[in-house]
């Protein structure tokens, strides 16, 4: 098991496309009113796992992508370098310790003020925790947060913007964040960020951790409406809407495609998902991530006549075997035809002419 530049690139590769159809999957009706959020959780893992694990196996199967050698080329030539590993990795290095640097400490920040602010005394958020036998629930009304969310991974406090509230509005959306409590969601938000900063380099976390915030959501909306009528789920999606129409920046739970996902599970979700559909994506997805990792694209290095000059190495050593021109270097052997050895040619490329069993 390795780490080269080839495995990080496909890393990005295998990793980016499973994160957008995990995306896409994410905000389809007719998945998620028939299989519910519950089996994309697996498939959200899946993908997190192969773009946080940029190896390459020893029983990998390399296959040649010629549409790589540009982007190859385009790596030498700012590396200048034969071996971009030990480059790439320090620079992975560098810029991750940079970001924790400043995202960390403001982040720690955050929750001292959190701490800081004095509980809400509202009769109202007092009933329901009586109502609901919760015990310590940290409940603080903040007019900067521009909607209900839980800050922290531990001691977790639910902060509410300062609007007005009914009761019913406010026992559905105090029960939905104490689900998110209960779950742990906001020490998964903080492991997601983390690795946002660590996988900088890799966009598909980042697409992870937008969809995971998303299910997370969902699973909080149906235990929060488990019991619900029809008129009392039609309800909660007017309250969602109040909250998104209230601000002309929504947050990203209340994003338009957000809120459509979220409609589709509240309205026409058949609620817990089915083991062995979960079984069958879980699967599915071990499948993929399996694939992914048997087959390594990497340059073809076999460009076209007048390119060709690009690739090749100083100092290599052109000879014709059975009447076939092989040219000899670092990077290993090529057939040429007659066109690509006269541009090498043409470029005063130091190599010697031979021809096997003929005098020179």
């Amino acid at each position: 098991m390795t780490v080269t530049i080839h495995s990080i690139l496909n890393c990005v590769l295998w990793g980016g496309l499973m994160a957008v159809g995990l995306s896409v999957l994410s905000r389809n009706r007719r998945f998620l009113c028939r299989f519910g959020a519950a089996p994309l959780a697996a498939l959200a893992a899946a993908a997190l796992a192969r773009c946080c694990l940029p190896v390459e196996l020893f029983a990998t199967k390399e296959i040649g992508a010629a549409p790589l050698n540009r982007l190859h080329r385009m790596i030498d030539r700012a590396v200048g370098l034969s071996e971009p590993e030990s480059w790439f990795l320090k620079t992975w290095l560098a810029v991750s310790v940079l970001g924790l640097a400043i995202w960390l400490p403001k982040y720690m920040l955050q929750l001292a003020a959190v701490q800081k602010l004095p509980t809400a005394a509202d009769s109202r958020i007092l009933r329901f925790c009586k109502g609901n036998g919760l015990c310590g629930l940290r409940v603080v009304v903040e007019p900067k947060v521009h909607t209900p969310c839980v800050i922290g991974f531990w001691r977790e406090t639910i902060l509410l913007p300062d609007a007005g509230y009914s009761q019913k509005q406010l026992d559905l959306i105090l029960y939905h964040e104490y689900v998110h409590i209960r779950h742990h969601d906001g020490l998964l938000d903080f492991a997601l960020c983390l690795l946002c900063v660590l996988f900088w380099w890799n966009p598909g976390v980042v697409i992870i951790r937008a969809v995971t915030i998303r299910l997370c959501d969902h699973r909080c909306d149906m235990e929060t409406l488990r019991s619900a009528s029809p008129s009392g789920r039609r309800f909660y999606c007017r309250t969602l809407l109040e909250f998104a129409g209230r601000y002309s920046s929504p947050t990203r739970q209340f994003a338009a495609a957000a809120l459509k996902s979220r409609f589709y599970v509240i309205l026409y979700g058949k609620g817990k998902a089915n083991a062995r559909c979960i079984l069958t994506v879980t699967i599915i997805a071990l499948l993929i991530v399996g694939i992914s990792y048997t087959i390594l694209l990497q340059p073809a290095y076999q460009p076209e006549d007048a390119d060709y000059w690009e690739y090749a190495i100083r100092g290599g050593d052109i000879e014709q075997v059975d009447g076939n021109l092989i040219f000899h270097t670092e990077r290993g052997d090529f057939i040429l035809s007659e066109s690509e050895a006269a541009v090498i040619k043409q470029e005063s490329f130091p190599v010697q002419n031979t021809e096997r069993g003929v005098e020179p």
